[in-house]
């Protein structure tokens, strides 16, 4: 068994007992409407899709900047709470956007997850900019794509400060 087989093993079994959340690139804003199935359009629907939660899996020290670096982009009150991850003490940075819950998990865990990218729509770009100026972080202008006001990385993780359109 090659090493990568034996990870892609070990991941699925925690992924299937529910020991892991997957977390990805996502870009904060309005849901995108319900289209139905693959390959199917109904103009009727009006049902949509929001992302409930997002659980980022990062050993600490990084967990707790990439959550304040967060938290300062979009102006959410964040809480910080000790918990036990994969029986080791961690910390759980908790913040609410709009009826979405950010979670930004510090501690051992099944496996560090976490997304290479988050685009933020904020409504006030140059507010996000001086929050985390003043929470000590450095941001660099995109050229050449205006409805980016801002991108920085955290921890691994890009971060862009998107325009509200």
């Amino acid at each position: 068994m090659t090493r990568d087989d034996a990870y892609y093993e070990r991941l699925s079994a925690a992924v299937e007992a529910h020991e892991y959340t997957v977390s990805g690139p996502i870009e904060y804003g309005q849901p995108a409407p319900h289209h139905g199935g693959v390959g199917e359009h109904r103009e009727d629907s009006s049902m949509t899709t929001a992302i409930d939660s997002l659980t980022i899996f990062l050993p600490a020290p990084s967990a707790e900047r990439l959550a304040t670096a967060l938290a300062a982009i979009t102006a959410a009150e964040l809480t910080t709470v000790p918990a036990v991850v994969s029986d080791s003490p961690g910390q759980v940075h908790t913040m609410h956007l709009d009826g979405t819950r950010i979670q930004v998990v510090e501690g051992a865990a099944p496996a560090a997850a976490a997304p290479e990218q988050i685009a933020l729509q904020v409504s006030d770009p140059d507010a996000a900019v001086d929050r985390l100026t003043d929470a000590e972080f450095t941001v660099e202008t995109v050229p050449g794509d205006d409805r980016v006001a801002g991108s920085l990385s955290v921890s691994g993780v890009r971060l862009l400060i998107v325009t509200a359109a």
